[in-house]
């Protein structure tokens, strides 16, 4: 990477021209591989909710068997979810009575 140098302004919209390509070059792969992350996850949450998961164990599963990826975390589950299915019960669950817990897993 070339630091600024105001004598050689040129040398840094030339490496600044490169990493534009280069982000440009990557940008539409990156893009269809965080749209595929985002379908998998919903798949799996239902998946696990079709058999007998509630939706905070499902994401509790997920991150547990997934947690070893670099940049992984429960927030990042919870991203991934269509707003339906992310709701705020995440944050603090113990906070909820069991009514809100149960009227949430029905959402």
């Amino acid at each position: 990477m070339t630091t600024i140098d105001i004598k050689n302004s040129n040398l840094i919209t030339l490496d600044y021209e490169h990493l534009s390509i280069d982000l440009r070059e990557i940008w539409e792969e990156y893009k269809d591989v965080e749209d595929k992350v985002k379908s998998v996850i919903v798949q799996m949450v239902t998946v696990l909710e079709n058999n007998g998961f509630s939706r905070t164990e499902a994401i509790e599963k997920i991150y547990e068997d997934h947690k070893d990826l670099k940049g992984f975390s429960r927030p990042v589950i919870y991203r991934q979810l269509p707003k339906r299915l992310s709701l705020t019960i995440h944050l603090y669950p113990e906070k909820l009575s069991s009514t809100e817990m149960s009227q949430m897993r029905h959402l």
